[in-house]
């Protein structure tokens, strides 16, 4: 088993499967602009391998991914009405359409929902090839309640897996659909 070595992603190559595990289970796997960009790496390098035939997503803990991280938002929101800007998710990369991106272009992807799946954390398993949801898996494109609009291409990605009328539904309002019902 090989593994690299990351800050907030796991990776481990288990034969031809690398196992990329979303790993701030304390945050629930709140996406962040250092697991974007572990993220990619990882992907690219599982790419790259050429012993590698397929990748498998999951996230540690009891979430899959939680979203964009936001806890910083109120600070960098004060300090922009004060003239200084701030490095953050409203004025970073974060939620890039780089991440579906990269994964359509990758070796076959699998996610591993094992629990909440919600904005980028529901996006980026719709760029996957395959999604395994477990009985605690979530989802939501909680844009909505937060006053965002979907990034990432959550709308394309979802009307092409979950239909358009399903994806209008979970994007206009927000709501957090079991899965059972998904």
């Amino acid at each position: 088993m090989d593994t690299q070595s990351y800050e907030q992603i796991l990776y481990e190559r288990r034969g031809p499967i690398v196992l990329i595990t979303l790993n701030r289970p304390e945050k629930l796997n709140a996406w962040s602009a250092m697991m974007e960009s572990e993220f990619l790496r990882a992907i690219q390098a599982a790419g790259d391998d050429s012993e590698v035939r397929a990748i498998v997503v999951t996230g540690a803990g009891r979430a899959f991914c939680a979203g964009g991280d936001i806890s910083g938002w109120s600070q960098d929101i004060e300090n922009r009405g004060r003239g200084a800007p701030a490095p953050s998710p409203l004025t970073s990369r974060e939620g890039s359409p780089e991440v579906p991106v990269t994964l359509s272009r990758a070796k076959p992807v699998v996610a591993a929902i094992n629990g909440p799946a919600i904005g980028i954390g529901l996006t980026m398993p719709m760029a996957c090839d395959i999604r395994i949801a477990s009985d605690k898996a979530q989802f939501s494109a909680r844009f909505v309640k937060v006053g965002l609009t979907p990034e990432c291409g959550s709308t394309r990605y979802l009307s092409l897996v979950a239909g358009i009328g399903n994806a209008l539904f979970m994007a206009l309002t927000g709501r957090i659909i079991d899965a059972q019902e998904a």
